[in-house]
């Protein structure tokens, strides 16, 4: 699973979404870009609900 933050996220956004991950026990990998940021999502994705790691604002 890849997923794509809003451009200029801050370190909250990245935190909060990356702990969600881990709370399902899958490996965040984070990659920061000069104005957008990515997380790949190691393990088995089938259990996450893509609208539970959703970021508002």
């Amino acid at each position: 699973m890849i997923i794509v933050l809003k451009p200029k996220c801050d370190e909250n956004d990245i935190k909060k979404v990356t702990n969600k991950i881990e709370g399902y026990g899958l490996e965040p990998h984070v990659s920061t870009g000069h104005e957008t940021t990515i997380i790949g999502v190691i393990g088995d994705t089938t259990k996450v609900d893509p609208r539970d790691i959703e970021v508002s604002p």
